[in-house]
């Protein structure tokens, strides 16, 4: 990783250019507030993987997130992303500690493990144009109940597995 370890707070002023790099903060336990500013462009993979911060908001500049760029952050509880940004779901928030979030219109694809064990989430909003939940996407998640768009013609395998108390519309 390319982080400082003990960074424990990150300000708009600490990130320079339009992109956070793959595994930028990866495995930096201190950090705990982001502070995003509004010309970064892209947060890439893993970006933020391992890190024990709480809340962020993607700012709309952003057009790109990677995969894992949040996964194992067990203390992110609140998240806003990005109306039109492109998100790679794969592994997004695999074992965060996410609550609800609205994943951007335009996504086709909710991913391999994007919210696989996360057990304090309890709501999904899923765009119309999502048309496929890949594998695990929502195995041992939290999930009490989430309405699938109509236009979706694909649920891989296990995609709801373990989730209890579930309720599909």
């Amino acid at each position: 990783p390319l982080c400082v370890k003990q960074i424990s707070t990150l300000e708009e002023n600490r990130i320079f250019g339009s992109v956070i790099r793959n595994r930028g903060f990866d495995d930096c336990q201190e950090l705990k507030t982001i502070k995003l500013h509004d010309n970064l462009e892209k947060i890439g993979i893993g970006a933020f993987k391992n890190t024990n911060i709480e809340e962020i908001v993607i700012p709309d500049s952003v057009q790109e997130i990677g995969k894992y760029a949040f996964a194992y952050t067990k203390n992110l509880k609140h998240i806003t992303l990005p109306a039109q940004c492109k998100v790679n779901t794969f592994g997004l928030f695999l074992e965060s500690a996410i609550e609800s979030i609205r994943i951007p219109e335009g996504t086709t694809t909710i991913d391999q493990d994007a919210f696989r064990e996360t057990h304090a989430l309890r709501h999904v909003d899923i765009p119309s144009t999502v048309t496929s939940i890949n594998l695990y996407a929502f195995f041992r998640s939290g999930i009490r109940s989430i309405t699938l768009p109509e236009g979706l013609r694909t649920i891989g395998g296990c995609s709801f597995a373990e989730a209890k108390d579930i309720e599909i519309t």
